[in-house]
């Protein structure tokens, strides 16, 4: 949805552009102008030959492909700029101040318990601030003989609790998928 968004912005962009590019080369080629003009007054039932053509009085013109290129320009940095992505956390200490922790840190601690878990053969972390919490997301290899949602269970238990006693963050989610079964001497 945010590229739907992303590419929605930029077309309206490109259109400001192709717009104030019409309009300049308007002003700039006379013999142009009275065609485009002729042209819109036809579809739009409107006179704008009396603005482009015919008026010595250019500054409307001039005004509006100013303001069309801006539009252009900030539609194109609204498209293109990236969102920041948080890569710490706040919290907040017994004595009212706060502290941050990096993600790295977070993650440190979610790969330690994880691996805390003996059948835990291979592990892959996600973690991400949202605006009501952390989300920790884990993909997990565990031995063939061994009963998954068990195995699942285990692991987010022993991350929440190391997490929430180690950082002070009570994770908002922690989800736990297993992606691979795979053989003992695989791990």
């Amino acid at each position: 949805m945010e590229s739907l968004r992303r590419v929605l912005v930029a077309l309206g962009g490109l259109l400001s552009l192709a717009a104030a590019a019409v309009t300049a080369l308007a002003l700039i080629d006379h013999e142009f102008g009275q065609r485009a003009v002729d042209y819109l007054d036809r579809c739009l039932v409107y006179n704008l030959k009396q603005i482009f053509v015919e008026s010595r009085h250019l500054w409307q013109p001039i005004v509006a492909f100013a303001v069309l290129v801006i539009l252009a320009v900030l539609l194109f940095i609204v498209a293109f700029s990236r969102t920041k992505k948080a890569n710490r956390i706040k919290v907040a200490t017994e004595e009212g101040n706060e502290i941050e922790i990096s993600l790295s840190a977070i993650d440190n601690v979610v790969r330690r318990a994880a691996n805390s878990v003996p059948q835990v053969k291979g592990l892959n972390t996600n973690l991400a601030v949202v605006n009501d919490g952390l989300n920790i997301d884990l993909n997990v290899t565990v031995p063939t003989d061994e009963a998954l949602p068990a195995v699942g269970a285990a692991v987010r238990q022993a991350v929440n609790e190391q997490v929430t006693a180690m950082t002070g963050v009570v994770p908002r989610r922690v989800r736990v998928q297993v992606v691979k079964v795979a053989d003992r001497q695989e791990g």
